[in-house]
């Protein structure tokens, strides 16, 4: 559920983060089926979500409400699988991307 739970929040900070210039009673009657649609999906047992940003990072991944999930991340142009499994996450990024690791990478 914690995956499905962060999908949400991250959703949610993004689309309130954007703004708007319409007063506050208009505001709240439009985000109303944004609500819904956030209560209906944490009623789900799995969730696919994707996204990206303005920054070239991109996500793909499948979570579950028994908080198992998998996909992949996009950062700096490199695909970094992530495995969520037992309330831990897991991911593979190339070795490339550890470089600044102390002791240096491993696999």
């Amino acid at each position: 559920m914690g995956g499905l739970v962060l999908a949400v929040v991250a959703g949610t900070l993004l689309w309130r983060s954007m703004g708007s210039d319409e007063g506050s009673e208009d505001l709240d009657a439009n985000r109303a089926p944004f609500y819904l649609a956030v209560y209906n999906l944490a009623r789900e047992p799995v969730a696919h979500y994707t996204g990206s940003a303005p920054d070239g990072t991109a996500r793909d991944l499948t979570v579950t409400d028994a908080d198992e999930g998998h996909g992949w991340i996009t950062a700096s142009g490199s695909r970094i699988p992530v495995l969520m499994v037992g309330g831990k996450t897991y991911v593979k990024p190339p070795r490339d991307m550890l470089t600044n690791v102390p002791n240096g990478p491993s696999a």
